[in-house]
């Protein structure tokens, strides 16, 4: 799957989809400090899901209705970056094939998946 990391997640979260083999183009190491829009619009140009911690990407998507190639929103309690790289490679396997076009609100012991109404 080809990730587009906001400056929001952690670097552990980042390389622990590398580890995976996942392919992750971070915000940090390409565009520090890039507006919210901005960094949904380079996600989207490149064709990559983005993964954020930031719920205003939720905002830009469904109320000002931008659009996303699909979006990963990591809503866990544990602010610990290893243990967010941890639930997120665990359930992996079971939403990969869910989260292109669609927002995903992944928490502690819930996953919601709500489609994007991509054309």
């Amino acid at each position: 799957m080809k990730w587009f990391a906001d400056e929001s997640v952690e670097m552990p979260v980042v390389d622990a989809l590398r580890a995976e083999g996942h392919d992750v183009v971070a915000v940090s190491e390409v565009s520090p400090s890039i507006r919210d829009e901005d960094v949904l619009l380079d996600a989207t140009r490149r064709g990559r899901v983005l993964i954020a911690n930031d719920k205003d990407f939720g905002q830009l998507v469904f109320s000002r209705g931008l659009s996303a190639a699909g979006v990963v929103l990591l809503r866990l309690s544990n602010p610990d970056a290893v243990a967010k790289a941890e639930r997120l490679t665990d359930l992996l396997p079971a939403i990969l094939g869910k989260v292109r076009g669609h927002f995903v609100v992944v928490g502690d012991a819930t996953i919601r998946i709500r489609p994007l109404g991509l054309s």
